[in-house]
């Protein structure tokens, strides 16, 4: 690998770097509501611009009069980053006894950049879920009888998007260009009465089709299916969709958002001062154990740069 294993001083991997930074599943999404947003140090101040001033239009220019001035306005907020890092240890025995040597440290860089990838997914998506439930005018909470699987007859919810569409609309002037939910959400979805009559008469695609409702309102739909196990360690595993928040009192939820770095009323970025990489070490614990440590970490704290532009249904499958 260009170096020593057996030197005790711990050395980035590059070939393992590489294949970790490009590791990606369908199943890690919350890129798509705090996307990475690269950074030199891990705490620093950033902007946040007064959105009022681009709701102002140009003032008219009189005859000979002098020209308006406006400069943007913002506020400064701060940011801080946290390193995330896991170790796991390949055996000598085990290197020793396969076919193609890397293999066991390519399974192992996968295993390691899978726990990584859920952390970021739970940090960015309990955020978002936090945040936007604190500010009343970006939720909607659904009950008993307004919730997608009450079967009451009261269920809306093309009218709960909707609603979440005109409250980010109003606060920010751009239409959301996210939707997401978990797939038990999705299929109860796909089984209400009243999209299930829209898909009839307006499109060929079959209800029994995998993804029959692709697009809601213009929104492409993105479905977010990490499992977290909340559990203490040691204790029984008790698991939870990344969109349910369990520290408060509402359960499964589907968030939208607008999401565009170049605007400045952006729902939030991925602050990232180092990206995933992996080291690799042996050292006196290494020799003894027989094997070779590889550690993988990433520098990285979300953050939420407009609340406005964020908006969460919540309760949407009852308690």
């Amino acid at each position: 690998m260009g170096y020593d294993v057996t030197s005790p001083y711990t050395k980035v991997d590059k070939v393992l770097t590489r294949l970790t930074v490009k590791f990606k599943t369908n199943v890690y999404v919350s890129d798509r509501i705090l996307p990475d947003f690269k950074v030199q140090k891990e705490s620093d101040k950033y902007r946040i611009y007064n959105k009022t001033g681009f709701f102002k239009g140009a003032p008219k220019k009189g005859d000979t009069a002098k020209t308006a001035e406006d400069m943007m306005s913002f506020s400064e907020g701060t940011y801080s980053c946290d390193e995330y890092a896991i170790k796991a240890i390949v055996s000598d025995r085990g290197v020793q006894n396969t076919d193609a040597p890397i293999k066991p440290f390519i399974d192992v860089t996968n295993f390691l950049s899978d726990k990584l990838a859920l952390a970021e997914e739970i940090a960015r998506c309990d955020l978002a879920l936090t945040t936007l439930y604190a500010a009343a005018a970006t939720r909607t909470v659904l009950d008993g009888t307004t919730n997608w699987k009450s079967g009451s007859g009261t269920i809306d919810i093309l009218g709960n998007i909707s609603d979440a569409i005109i409250a980010i609309s109003k606060g920010t002037g751009n239409r959301p260009n996210v939707l997401m939910m978990d797939t038990e959400t999705f299929e109860v979805m796909c089984t209400d009465s009243s999209l299930i009559t829209i898909l009839q008469n307006t499109t060929s695609r079959p209800i029994e089709a995998e993804k029959p409702i692709s697009v809601i309102r213009g929104l492409p739909i993105t479905l977010a299916d990490a499992v977290v196990n909340t559990a203490d360690e040691g204790a029984t595993a008790t698991y939870y969709n990344v969109l349910y928040d369990t520290a408060s009192s509402y359960k499964q939820c589907v968030l939208l958002a607008y999401v565009n770095s170049g605007s400045p009323v952006n729902f939030g970025v991925n602050f990232v001062s180092r990206q995933r990489q992996i080291q690799r070490f042996r050292g006196t614990e290494g020799e003894d154990r027989g094997g070779t440590f590889l550690k993988a970490s990433k520098v990285f704290g979300p953050k939420i740069l407009n609340s406005s532009a964020g908006y969460i249904i919540t309760n949407v499958l009852g308690a």
